[in-house]
């Protein structure tokens, strides 16, 4: 797959409406004829619903696509006809996506949507995938960009929604003692009620209508599959409902739907799997790449762990070596204190023995001073010997 270029805005998307149908063909051929003046990577069209036509197209530049916007905007229309031109980045259109939406998708659509049954707007079909998944398939991109468009949200186009969705907890549909439990309103007039056929239909999508629930304009359903309620909405009976009301609970994702979708947000970017290292599902080697995939992102994860230990170490180590320097001075300063108390110690241990020894001295000359005989002295005689 191509890489695709995520800012610039090379993708155009028409969306043309008429009550006539041969005036649409008309102006979807005038349309195919300008695309021939430029180098168009990637062309989708949808079939006409309800009125309407979606035409996406991918050019190689962006100038390219500006131009071909200017010329489509001055075509001559007839006055019942309307056009809507607008401008993309190829990441936004999608086009390298399957034209499917998964449950949380269309969860988070109905969600959104305040009880609107958006199914009416719903031109393709439900079924499960691979995995076992519930899943709504469109015929290309540019009927699911049609549908995304007709129901009047923002995301407008599959690689928008995606984008806006991969951040949000799965959600799937609330299941209450092995049931699934739907409300619907709808017309109050009897030939609506002819139209469905409320037997027919508990019969062939396996649901019970709860009787003692139900109004003129409202049903309550308890369905036993939710692949059956999905189906039922997508038939013909279900889009002739005006509002439909589930019960919608979010999921913890396990490590398999972590991977999922992430090979999803990948695959969206258009970057080879073998360019970062990621298994791709294949049907005929499912289980084992899915196990391949598993060990390499705990490996991914312990290496990750080990180098953020590796980081914490380092740091703990220079923090440890700007702490040595104050541990020294501390050291050098317990010890010098020692020292110097032990010469103060000394010094007053020497001045003590000085004042002993001056002590000692003085009390020898007192005692010498007794044992010795006096001598007077006289004025006329001179010294005489006192006996």
């Amino acid at each position: 797959k191509e890489k695709i270029k995520e800012a610039e805005k090379n993708c155009v998307s028409i969306v043309l409406g008429s009550d006539r149908e041969e005036t649409m063909l008309k102006i979807l051929r005038q349309m195919r004829r300008l695309t021939k003046t430029y180098k168009v990577r990637f062309e989708s069209e949808s079939s006409m619903f309800d009125g309407l036509v979606r035409k996406d197209l991918l050019f190689e530049t962006r100038n390219d696509a500006v131009m071909f916007k200017k010329m489509v905007e001055n075509l001559r229309l007839p006055g019942h006809t309307k056009l809507r031109t607008f401008t993309m980045s190829e990441a936004d259109l999608g086009h390298i996506l399957d034209p499917v939406l998964t449950e949380t998708e269309m969860l988070f659509l109905m969600s959104n949507q305040k009880g609107y049954n958006l199914m009416k707007k719903f031109d393709g079909m439900v079924d499960r995938n691979r995995e076992g998944e519930i899943c709504f398939k469109f015929s290309n991109l540019a009927s699911l960009n049609l549908f995304l468009y007709n129901i009047g949200g923002p995301d407008n186009s599959l690689g928008m929604l995606r984008r806006n969705v991969q951040d949000r907890r799965p959600m799937e549909l609330q299941e209450s003692h092995q049931y699934f439990t739907m409300e619907v309103f709808h017309s109050w007039k009897k030939s609506f009620k002819r139209k469905m056929g409320w037997n027919q239909l508990e019969e062939k999508f396996s649901f019970k209508i709860m009787r003692n629930l139900c109004s003129r304009t409202k049903k309550v359903l308890r369905f036993y599959s939710k692949l059956n309620l999905y189906q039922f909405l997508a038939s013909e009976k279900g889009k002739m409902l005006d509002e439909v009301k589930v019960s919608i609970t979010f999921t913890v994702p396990s490590k398999l739907d972590l991977y999922k979708r992430k090979s999803r947000e990948i695959e969206a970017t258009g970057v080879k799997p073998e360019e970062i290292g990621v298994a791709k599902f294949k049907d005929e080697k499912f289980n084992e790449e899915k196990e391949i995939s598993t060990r390499k992102s705990v490996r991914i994860e312990i290496q990750k762990k080990e180098k953020l230990s590796n980081q914490i170490k380092a740091i703990e180590t220079e923090l440890a070596k700007e702490d040595e320097p104050i541990e020294a001075l501390e050291d050098n300063f317990v010890k010098e204190g020692e020292v110097n108390k032990k010469i103060e110690a000394k010094m007053i241990f020497q001045e003590n023995e000085k004042l002993w020894e001056v002590e000692s001295n003085k009390m020898v000359e007192t005692k010498n001073n007794k044992d010795r005989p006096h001598v007077l002295e006289d004025d006329n005689q001179g010294k005489l010997e006192d006996v």
